[in-house]
Order: C-alpha cells, then structure tokens, then sequence
C-alpha cells in the first residue's frame, strides 16, 4: 500500500490534510487461501449495503456479488472466480469485520 499526500494542495480549509490511498498487489474482494480461491473476505471493516445475488446463483469472473460500505464510500466486492454462490457471509446492513467471510463461489476446479 502507497499512501501520498502531495505538498501545498488543500481543497478547503488550510487547517484539513487530504491524503490519497493506493493500493497495489491485492484487488478489493480478493482473499481467502491460494490462487483462485473462491472464498472472499471483507478487505475493511464496513457495512453490506446491497447483495446482487442469491444462494446457489451462478456468477461469471468479475460479476458483481455486493457493495460494501466503508470510509462513507461504496466497494463493489466481484466473484474472483466463476462458479455458483455456495455461501453469503450475512445480508444487507449487516456490519462485517476485516477479513470476515464475505461469499464463497463454488467451482470445478474447487478440491
């Protein structure tokens, strides 16, 4: 992770910081264990604020499974893999901790 604030821009009131978050070498919505592991954990602590898709739902790579809301911003959280929705972690305005279960996407290729 980068974090940069550039020096001498303000966007309001001399007094406030802005600081810009980079984040490299791991997409929101990626986690569990391994390659093309279908388990994604919650990348922040924060709030489901929609669930696009249903138990047993089949979901191509990089669909949309839910948003999670975190920092007063919208995450949208994508399939890492296709496969069917095998689990959902909770439901919508449930609060999740970082690294929380999130969904699982169940595939072929699963062992």
């Amino acid at each position: 992770m980068n974090i940069w604030a550039a020096p001498g821009c303000f966007f309001g009131d001399k007094s406030e910081t802005y600081v810009s978050v980079k984040f490299k070498g791991k997409s929101v919505g990626g986690g569990g264990a391994g390659g093309g592991s279908g388990s994604v954990n919650s990348p922040m602590p924060g709030k489901i604020s929609s669930i696009v898709v249903k138990d047993g739902d089949s979901v191509e790579e990089g669909d949309l499974i839910m948003v999670l809301e975190a920092m007063k911003m919208e995450h949208p959280i994508a399939a890492p893999k296709s496969g069917v929705v095998g689990k959902i972690g909770g439901e919508e305005g449930t609060l999740v901790t970082d690294g929380e279960l999130l969904f699982v996407i169940e595939g072929d290729d699963d062992e």
